[in-house]
């Protein structure tokens, strides 16, 4: 399970860091001003602030496993709206959009363990899960930079992974039926 998963939950970081990370270029082929894009970054804190909030009041109700179809939907649709459009009024949209995937991911992959392995080795599937993606995270940046510089233009990959995006949901609602079933015996 924790091989299935993994590809999905490092969407959100992965995307982000890469995204972030080559901001300039996504401002300067959008014709963007770099002092919009950046006056926008408080609404992805404000955003990420309030989807942690209201998402750990769903999980504490319903679970994870619940949320775990759904956190990456918004971040995919802002990906599409900033890749289809060069109109500024994206920039927002997608900060806020961005926010809401970053804060759910937070809360949802964080209670996603324990209710699927309980708490007897939550620290070491933790500190597993950290180390993968901070590797992903720095490995994001170096590839879209490079697939910028082979002539896939930045956005053609927002639009490959927002469709990216779109499986890992699928594929995570396809699983979860079955998550919770199938817990190991150590976590009941």
């Amino acid at each position: 399970r924790f091989y299935k998963l993994m590809p999905g939950l490092l969407a959100s970081p992965f995307i982000i860091t890469g995204v972030l990370f080559h901001q300039v270029h996504l401002v300067e082929k959008k014709s963007w001003s770099l002092a919009m894009f950046a006056s926008c970054y408080p609404l992805f804190a404000i955003s990420a602030t309030g989807i942690t909030l209201l998402v750990g009041w769903i999980v504490d109700r319903f679970g994870s496993v619940y949320l775990l179809k759904f956190y990456l939907l918004p971040l995919g649709f802002g990906l599409l709206i900033v890749a289809i459009t060069n109109n500024s009024f994206a920039v927002p949209i997608f900060m806020i959009l961005m926010g809401a995937s970053s804060g759910a991911a937070n809360i949802v992959i964080s209670a996603l363990w324990v209710e699927l392995y309980g708490t007897e080795h939550l620290g070491s599937i933790r500190s597993m899960c950290f180390a993968i993606l901070v590797l992903s995270t720095s490995i994001s940046p170096s590839l879209i930079g490079l697939l910028i510089d082979i002539g896939i233009t930045i956005e053609i990959q927002l639009v490959i992974l927002a469709v990216y995006i779109f499986i890992c949901s699928i594929s995570f609602a396809v699983i979860t039926p079955n998550l919770l079933e199938a817990k190991s015996p150590s976590s009941l």
